[in-house]
């Protein structure tokens, strides 16, 4: 699943979408919420957390 999250978010970005913290993408993989945030660190890293989406969203 990661390999196709990362090839949608790079195709997307391809086409001009930003992807910036405090974001949350529901539609590059289905079923699935990706939000982005900033590492925890000091370095320009974003992190991206996966979990499922819901029926009651």
């Amino acid at each position: 699943m990661a390999v196709a999250i990362l090839r949608e978010m790079v195709e997307q970005m391809d086409q001009g979408v930003e992807i910036n913290p405090g974001q949350r993408l529901e539609d590059v993989v289905p079923g699935v919420i990706l939000e982005v945030s900033e590492a925890s660190d000091e370095s320009d890293m974003l992190t991206i957390s996966v979990s499922e989406a819901s029926l009651a969203d």
